[in-house]
């Protein structure tokens, strides 16, 4: 919430002024706190797929472009699809919408559980997630609808620019956090090994106990 609280004030404050020639000069402000935000809820994707039981730290090394490319791998195929549902007509922009609510979780869910960037933009990684996450795919692309229209209402509502920055910024933290969440839950179909699980304490208590056997 401080995150939250903090980058969509800076956002407001650096965005919220009248154009001019002194903008250019909050570029890299604006830069800096949009990256944080991305570079978190990628934090947070991570975080709940592997099952942690408290939120990342949002720290300052998380701004700027560098670190983990994974981070950006969604919402640039989120912006592409944006993109060309913008500037398509009317029937086509609702079969882009239709798709990308379908293919966004499989992307999160993709590179949740792989270090490669690419798989968010491979089908055949969208299908092994598909396969993996089973009958909660329909569920998440429908929670996922659901943020984006709550979204695209507070964006529109007109309320003070900081507060509809705030519930964006709110909004993509938890469609991470809640995909994150469905990957953990179903890290057996996936075939993926989080850092904690049942499945990793039982062993870890099992070595436990065969080192102390081999003690006595």
């Amino acid at each position: 919430l401080l995150l939250v609280a903090l980058s969509a004030t800076m956002l407001a404050l650096l965005t919220g002024g009248p154009p001019s020639i002194y903008w250019v000069f909050f570029i890299l402000p604006v830069w800096m706190m949009i990256t944080w935000i991305i570079k978190y809820g990628f934090a947070l994707l991570e975080a709940a797929a592997n099952g942690e039981q408290e939120a990342p730290v949002a720290s300052t090394e998380m701004m700027g472009p560098f670190g983990d490319v994974r981070a950006w791998a969604v919402p640039i195929l989120g912006s592409v699809l944006a993109i060309a549902a913008w500037h398509s007509p009317p029937p086509l922009r609702i079969a882009l919408v239709v798709f990308a609510l379908g293919i966004l979780p499989l992307a999160m869910t993709a590179i949740a559980v792989s270090d490669d960037f690419l798989d968010a933009f491979n089908p055949l990684a969208w299908w092994r997630s598909l396969l993996g996450i089973g009958p909660s795919w329909p569920m998440l692309a429908a929670a996922l609808g659901t943020l984006g229209v709550i979204g695209a209402l507070a964006w529109r509502a007109r309320l003070p620019p900081v507060f509809g920055i705030a519930v964006v910024e709110m909004l993509f933290l938890s469609a991470h956090a809640l995909v994150g969440g469905v990957v953990h839950a179903r890290r057996q179909t996936l075939d993926f090994t989080p850092r904690h699980s049942p499945e990793r304490e039982r062993e870890r208590g099992d070595a436990a106990r065969g080192l102390e056997r081999q003690r006595i």
